[in-house]
């Protein structure tokens, strides 16, 4: 029990100094809340709720916990742009240009949860099913030479919210806010070789995405599972 306990003392005091950078962006009750949060998320192993608040074995009952837990994410939607910019502001200082970004569309299974805020129908890339759920974006660079992976960005989207155009205008947001972080240019070419006005190719029409080579999973293994390859954009080979 003392060295668990010691161990969690660690741990916490890993994640403040860790958090203490969105200080910048953010109030400290907020800083606060994600310190609180990524301790939970760790310790439990899960991203329930329930599980986060026990792992916090706070000195009240476990439903307080988890009340203020769910008041407090929900009004501060603003931490997952800041714990966005500060992964970036971190990372994008060891991309190098002989690098290569790889964007991997996914899905978030929640067909269990029906009254999820803008949930929609994705299609489950382990089962094939249409479910409810979220498309996913994720976005990693790729070192060919060390065979290192590099994990940059993240992004739950919902063609049910507000202001949603289509599937590409989301990866170009992606790419253009990791691109911004990143200096040169030359990190997407090796994998895209065009998005607007197509590739040159016959049949390939604009704004369709197009890929120079075999598609890189995000995990940087090799060419993604015939599972997966449904959930991207056209390809153009």
């Amino acid at each position: 029990m003392l060295q668990d306990a010691k161990d969690r003392a660690k741990w916490k005091a890993r994640l403040i100094g860790w958090c203490d950078d969105l200080s910048d962006h953010l109030a400290r009750p907020v800083v606060k809340l994600a310190a609180e949060t990524l301790f939970g998320i760790l310790a439990s192993g899960s991203l329930r709720q329930a599980e986060i608040a026990r792992a916090l074995k706070e000195p009240c009952r476990l439903h307080h916990t988890q009340k203020r837990l769910s008041r407090m994410l929900s009004r501060h939607s603003e931490l997952a742009w800041a714990a966005e910019q500060l992964q970036l502001q971190r990372i994008t200082p060891y991309i190098t240009d002989d690098m290569v970004l790889a964007i991997d569309p996914g899905d978030l299974n929640r067909d269990g949860a029906p009254a999820s805020e803008y949930r929609t129908r994705v299609r489950d890339g382990d089962t094939g099913e249409i479910v409810g759920g979220y498309p996913l974006i994720s976005v990693v660079a790729r070192d060919l030479r060390r065979g290192t992976t590099w994990p940059l960005l993240t992004r739950l989207l919902s063609p049910a919210r507000g202001g949603y155009r289509s599937e590409n205008t989301d990866i170009l947001s992606v790419m253009d806010t990791v691109q911004r972080h990143v200096e040169g240019r030359p990190l997407w070419s090796s994998i895209v070789a065009a998005i607007e006005g197509g590739c040159g190719m016959p049949g390939c029409a604009p704004s369709v995405m197009c890929w120079s080579g075999p598609p890189i999973s995000a995990s940087g293994s090799g060419e993604i599972p015939p599972r997966r390859r449904s959930r991207l954009p056209e390809i153009c080979h």
